[in-house]
């Protein structure tokens, strides 16, 4: 009895030693996150500096996730297809990256020489196209006397200011846009080494990635109670599942509507063909709002060449991207996040005002994993205090 009364003590002890850390830790988790709100800029700056010196490391991990996928696929062809298991790891490797090489490589060779062709003609035809408009704008301006008048005097006033900044801010600005243009030319080296650190990286990650998970799986078992650790474990596969179906799923419809833009475009006989392809497809990487991106300035680009052609590159858009939206993106997508259109909106303007770009692409597969853990979280309170049968709900 002594000792079953010892053991029952014991494990009370412990049960409010593991309330009091709860509780510990939800007070401290509190007050970082006012002070991450109220410090934001500084701590935004911070992440960025971070960023920028792990950036290696960054794209590497990326590379590793999206190639995760093909690797495992070959491996375990490879595996059953010799009974060797350390052959099945090093040969996958090699091929996963000779196939992507290849796949670039063809897809560099087929696209930037017209990309390039296209971008030397618009930049030779800008001006002649510039000047059209300005005729047209003069055209209309005599037309309408009042106008005229008031365009002559603004004119006026902008060719002041021209003539003052020619004479007076025209070796400051030259001297800023050179140090921008060297700093660009920096940037740019530097990223395209952080590249090439980043495949090598992406390597050993793609290497190690069992020993990696074995080590992850370890250390949650530690920090929490069996039946704990197992509710984590699937948090994090179900945040896998989401991730990664969301974002190999979106590059693999940009292409396809990167393709489908090109071959419609070619097939009406329009400008700027490779080069309008290239801006819709790597703009519809951003969901929602990438469309209208890529759009906006690929048909500015063709009502320069042709407003006509430009009107109808207009009409083509917007059917190509309800095309997508309806049934080329649910087939590939699926249920992927489980967010409704609101929460999709919600999470691309909220994680792109924190973080840019790259928060827009990966806001909704982020949202979409706080969706589930919360509602996942709801339900099974619901179950436990016998509510679930008081909500009126469709099912999600």
């Amino acid at each position: 009895m002594r000792e079953e009364e010892k053991h029952k003590r014991e494990y009370r002890f412990s049960e409010d030693i593991r309330r009091w850390l709860w509780m510990f830790f939800v007070i401290a988790a509190a007050i970082t996150l006012y002070f991450i709100i109220l410090r934001w800029k500084e701590i935004r700056a911070f992440l960025g500096a971070v960023g920028g010196i792990l950036q290696p490391i960054l794209f590497g991990l990326s590379f590793a996730y999206l190639l995760r996928t093909p690797t495992n696929f070959f491996e375990r062809k490879i595996r059953q297809a010799t009974g060797r298991e350390t052959l099945a790891r090093g040969a996958s490797l090699v091929v996963v990256y000779l196939l992507s090489a290849a796949f670039f490589y063809i897809l560099g060779s087929m696209i930037w020489p017209e990309l390039r062709n296209n971008v030397t003609n618009l930049i030779t035809s800008l001006p002649d196209q510039l000047g059209y408009v300005s005729d047209q704008v003069q055209q209309k301006m005599t037309e309408h006397g009042q106008i005229a008048s008031v365009i002559e005097t603004a004119t006026a006033q902008l060719e002041a200011k021209l003539e003052h900044w020619l004479n007076d801010g025209m070796w400051q600005t030259i001297n800023v846009a050179m140090s921008v243009v060297t700093s660009g030319v920096v940037d740019v080296v530097n990223v395209l080494l952080n590249l090439i650190i980043g495949i090598i990286v992406s390597v050993y990650v793609l290497t190690e990635r069992r020993h990696f998970a074995r080590q992850g799986k370890k250390l949650i078992y530690a920090c929490f109670r069996p039946k704990e650790a197992k509710i984590v474990l699937h948090t994090i596969e179900e945040s896998d599942r989401i991730f990664s179906g969301f974002i190999t799923g979106k590059l693999l419809d940009s292409l396809i509507i990167g393709l489908l833009c090109f071959a419609s475009l070619s097939v009406m006989g329009m400008p700027y063909t490779v080069l309008v392809s290239v801006i819709v497809g790597v703009t519809n990487v951003i969901p929602f709002f990438g469309p209208y991106i890529g759009a906006i300035p690929s048909a500015i680009l063709i009502l320069l060449a042709s407003p006509k052609q430009g009107l109808i590159f207009i009409v083509f858009i917007l059917i190509l991207q309800q095309l997508d939206g309806n049934v080329i993106g649910p087939k590939i997508l699926g249920e992927s996040t489980g967010l409704s259109a609101f929460w999709v909106i919600f999470a691309i303007l909220l994680a792109g005002g924190l973080f840019g770009i790259v928060g827009m692409i990966i806001g909704v597969p982020a949202f979409g994993v706080i969706y589930y853990i919360v509602k996942t979280f709801v339900n099974y309170r619901l179950h436990k205090n016998g509510s679930m049968r008081y909500i009126e709900t469709d099912g999600k």
